[in-house]
This record gives C-alpha cells, sequence and structure tokens, in this order.
C-alpha cells in the first residue's frame, strides 16, 4: 500500500535575485512530521527557490514511499504550472501563462525537468 503524504514548501530570496533559500516539511495523512528541511541556495530569484523546494519535497516523498502527495504552496508559479499535468480546457489561460514563464526564465526548465 502506498502512503499518501502531505507537503508544505517554501521559497523565497532577497532581491529578485538575491541570497535565496527554500524548504519544506513532508507530514504523513495522520499528521506525523516525516521531514523537514531548509536550503540555502546562493544566488538565485525567488521562482527558483520556490521550485527548488517543490522538486526536494517530491524527492523526499518518493523515498517515504508517497503513492500521493498533497502539495500546499503560496507560490502562484507553482499552482499554475501543476495546472500543465490536468488537462481540462478550462485551464488553458494558466497552462499558457505556465508556459511563458518556463520559456521566459531558463534557470526553472532544469528544475522543471525534474
Amino acid at each position: 500500500m502506498s502512503a499518501k503524504l502531505i507537503v508544505h514548501t517554501d521559497g523565497g530570496s532577497r532581491g529578485n535575485p538575491g541570497p535565496a533559500a527554500a524548504g519544506f516539511v513532508l507530514d504523513d495523512s495522520d499528521g506525523r512530521r516525516l521531514a523537514a528541511r531548509a536550503f540555502f541556495l546562493g544566488e538565485s530569484t525567488n521562482n527558483v527557490a520556490e521550485y527548488t523546494a517543490l522538486v526536494r519535497a517530491l524527492q523526499a516523498a518518493g523515498k517515504f514511499g508517497a503513492g500521493r502527495v498533497t502539495v500546499f504552496s503560496d507560490s502562484e508559479l507553482l499552482v499554475r504550472l501543476s495546472l500543465i499535468h490536468i488537462s481540462e480546457p478550462t485551464r488553458l489561460l494558466s497552462i499558457s501563462y505556465a508556459v511563458f514563464c518556463l520559456k521566459k526564465n531558463t534557470l526553472l526548465l532544469p528544475l522543471y525537468t525534474q
């Protein structure tokens, strides 16, 4: 049976770009804390910090055998990018926005492919 996990992520930079950090907490479906991590990223953008937090959280969730992960984020970009994987015609505007952001910021492309 695969685990159902809950992730809360955040990332940010002081200045854009500027000194950046990312982090996440990972809980099981009963609210037990499985992991909490923070990462200093050096000089980076806010969007890269937000996306790095998500990628590292999902990597950690995979190590705990996650079959389903619910992600909470305050990042508009992350929420919109997640819509790319939802095939609903009503989401085309959001998908177009997300793809535009990826093409505009090549720093996000390596994180997106992970």
